[in-house]
Order: structure tokens, then C-alpha cells, then sequence
């Protein structure tokens, strides 16, 4: 755009090594182009990881959202990463991994309420999943719109048939929301295919849970997979298996 300073154009056409000689000279690591992306933003949303790193070390601003979509570094990284292209060709974990381990806030909310745990359950690639609940993702982050993340990855036939991945979502949501504001169901779920599971997954979420499975999902969802180590140390093993056994699905 017109208003691209020197780093804007090296993100996109230059190499990290040029961008780290702007920077060692002055160049703003912060400026905003006239779409309000700052240099970190259009990494990110390419996914060069080197460049990213650089402009980092170079003390880019993690958190800063652009201001036209309140979208954030890592927001970015795991939409292209969630994307076809993202998934064929295996990419963009690292950059996810290098935003997080360096303060990304991972709840951080878009305009329109989008957590990046929506982005990545619409996509459906579990490795992004996975990762974002080790940085301790919420899984029951409503957008404006009503919408869980569970109802964004039942958007999708080709989620819907990973089964185990479906069933560690469902594991950690509570109240279980099919439904956006709208009354809606997900797409995906409306398919003939999935009638017997449309069937189970209405029943679950009419069904409110007992006391003890609020509090396991509770214990699960703040203690993440992340100190599930640290709880099997500290609980006796009928609890903590309890709490962490969920073939019951």
C-alpha cells in the first residue's frame, strides 16, 4: 500500500537479514501500513518463520492487533496455518509455537468475538488444536455471534469423521453449544450421515451435567494437558483417572 515503510516491503519481498539491517538502522519494527498490519502481522500471515523470529528480536509488539479486524499475530498464523494450503503443505506450527512462547495471548478475541481455538477447530488440524490447548485455550469462548468452537468444527464433514479429536473437544466443553445466537445448527452436522450423532450430540447438550462431571471438566479445562502430570501426583489415582479417562465417550 501507499503507506508501506521500508519494513512492510522487506517482509514481503526482502529476506529476514534485510529486515534485521533496517532494523539495526531504525527502521520502526511497529509501524502500522495502510491496511493498520504491522510488519509482524504480514509475517505471521505468510508464515516466515525467520522473520518472524527477527522482527521479535527486534522487539515487535506480540499482542498488537490490527485495528480494522482486531486480529492478532497469531490469530493470522493459525488461520493460514487452519487453511487447505496450511495443512498440505504441513506448515506453520512453528510460527504458532514462536508467537505463543513468547506472550501471545491465546485468547485474544477478533471483532467478531473469533478466538485463534475458533480459527483452528473450523480448520480442523488437530496439531494446531492441540498446541493451542497446551498454551491453555478456552474452549468455550463464544463469538458474538453465539458460536463455540465446537460449533465451528462441526461445520465441517471432514472434522466431523475424526472422531477422537471430536470427543477431546467435547471432553473439555461445558455448557455444550450447538447453536449460535441464530438458533443454528453447524453445517456440517446437518449432513444425513452424521442423523445418529446430530441425535446424540442434542441430547448431551439438553442434558445438564451432574456436579461431578462439571467439576472434572472444570479440573480438566485449568489444569489443561499441560500440569496433568503435576495432578497425578497430587491426587489419588482413582480421581485423577477419573478426571483424565474419557473413553466413557
Amino acid at each position: 500500500g501507499e503507506r508501506d515503510c521500508p519494513l512492510h516491503l522487506a517482509t514481503i519481498y526482502g529476506t529476514h537479514l534485510v529486515l534485521s539491517i533496517l532494523a539495526q538502522n531504525g527502521a520502526q519494527v511497529n509501524a502500522q501500513n495502510g491496511s493498520s498490519m504491522t510488519p509482524l502481522h504480514m509475517a505471521a500471515d505468510i508464515l516466515n518463520k525467520e522473520m518472524m523470529q527477527t522482527l521479535i528480536a527486534w522487539g515487535a509488539s506480540v499482542n498488537c492487533a490490527v485495528s480494522s479486524t482486531g486480529n492478532t499475530a497469531l490469530k493470522l498464523a493459525v488461520s493460514t496455518a487452519s487453511s487447505k494450503a496450511g495443512r498440505l503443505l504441513a506448515a506453520g506450527l512453528g510460527c504458532i509455537r514462536l508467537l505463543l512462547v513468547h506472550g501471545a495471548q491465546v485468547n485474544a478475541r477478533d471483532h467478531d468475538g473469533q478466538a485463534a481455538i475458533h480459527e483452528a477447530c473450523f480448520g480442523g488440524r488437530e496439531v494446531i488444536i492441540n498446541l493451542l490447548l497446551e498454551f491453555e485455550a478456552n474452549v468455550n469462548i463464544l463469538t458474538r455471534n453465539g458460536e463455540s468452537p465446537i460449533h465451528m468444527y462441526l461445520q465441517r464433514g471432514s472434522n466431523i469423521r475424526d472422531t477422537a479429536l471430536l470427543a477431546r473437544l467435547l471432553f473439555r466443553s461445558y455448557p455444550l453449544r450447538l447453536t449460535n445466537n441464530q438458533g443454528k445448527l453447524p453445517a456440517g452436522i446437518l449432513l444425513p450421515e452424521f442423523h445418529l450423532l446430530r441425535e446424540t450430540l442434542l441430547k448431551l447438550s439438553q442434558k445438564p451435567l451432574s456436579l461431578e462431571d462439571i467439576c472434572k471438566r472444570n479440573v480438566r479445562n485449568i489444569y489443561g494437558e499441560k500440569h496433568k502430570q503435576l495432578l497425578k501426583r497430587l491426587l489419588p489415582g482413582k480421581i485423577w483417572n477419573s478426571v483424565y479417562g474419557y473413553h466413557a465417550f
